[in-house]
């Protein structure tokens, strides 16, 4: 008889400072593991049988078992389920924190690689994304941001000075990446597209910048550089909506935010802002639904696990 013992895995969900539309193009990127959060509880079984009260995880089930037959890691089959905090579709790698979570669930805490787990997102949506938010659930240190080369997979730990607090706004509207204009983007940009390499070079050089003024403790210029980086995604890569950009507005008008850009992909989502310390809980009260947000640590077992 299988043992019915159960076994929790968190995954978390995926803030980028800066550096968008760059990592499937190589570039360096600045993101963190945020304390929004999933859980994938499950007990042993004689077949795989894991879903979600809030989106339909069966793809990502195939999709990360698929993988590790592919990449020769022995599945455990369990039964159980998925709860997750993480808002779907909203710019903050709900997807990546699923195949986290069930690769975990699955090889009963396995460590397994960030290019298995994009190999896996890959076979449940069918999107070629980079591997940025796979390393960035997986790799991610508490209080620090993940300064990840994509070309290479090398990354190194960036402390989060106490003077600099993120919130993560949510607008409410959602995307599909399925709906071919991320991949349309992608290609745009591989092809030289002049507006959209525009951006990605000025991008790249954000991020760099970005370090130099996490470094200092420096959220002014922070807030400047993520708001370049917003209308550059906005104007030169055509990624924005009317509600990122109303958000966008509204956030540096607020006291204490230094600047705000949409955060993931695009379209539709959540919009990150750059916000002194001390003045985060008052600047999110202003929202309808708004998150001051925390680096922590990647993908792992549950504190009862």
């Amino acid at each position: 008889m299988p043992s019915k013992r159960t076994r929790a895995w968190r995954a978390p969900g995926r803030v980028n400072i800066i550096g968008e539309h760059i990592d499937y193009l190589g570039g360096t990127v600045l993101p963190f593991a945020c304390d929004l959060e999933l859980v994938v509880s499950v007990s042993d079984s004689d077949h795989i049988d894991i879903r979600s009260v809030d989106a339909d995880a069966a793809p990502y089930v195939r999709g990360v078992e698929e993988a590790l037959h592919a990449h020769g890691l022995p599945i455990h089959p369990c039964s159980g389920d998925i709860t997750s905090a993480i808002p779907v579709g909203a710019g903050l790698s709900s997807s990546a924190a699923i195949a986290a979570g069930l690769a975990l669930a699955l090889t009963r805490g396995r460590r397994v690689s960030p290019a298995l787990l994009q190999d896996a997102e890959i076979r449940a949506s069918g999107v070629r994304g980079g591997v940025m938010d796979q390393t960035a659930v997986l790799e991610s240190r508490a209080g620090h941001a993940l300064l990840l080369d994509c070309a290479t997979g090398t990354f190194e730990h960036v402390a989060i000075p106490e003077e600099i607090s993120f919130v993560v706004i949510d607008t409410g509207t959602r995307r599909e990446l399925t709906d071919g204009r991320y991949a349309q983007r992608r290609a745009e940009v591989e092809a030289g597209h002049p507006m959209r390499r525009a951006h990605t070079d000025a991008e790249q050089r954000r991020v760099f910048d970005a370090v130099d003024a996490m470094r200092a403790g420096d959220a002014a210029s922070l807030g400047a550089l993520v708001g370049d980086s917003h209308a550059s995604l906005r104007d030169n890569f055509e990624v924005s909506s009317p509600a990122l950009d109303a958000a966008v507005t509204k956030a540096v008008a607020r006291p204490g935010c230094t600047g705000a850009r949409l955060v993931g992909a695009g379209f539709a989502g959540c919009v990150l802002a750059v916000v002194e310390a001390g003045a985060e809980q008052d600047f999110a009260a202003a929202f309808d639904t708004a998150y001051v947000v925390k680096a922590v640590d990647g993908a792992g077992p549950t504190r009862s696990t």
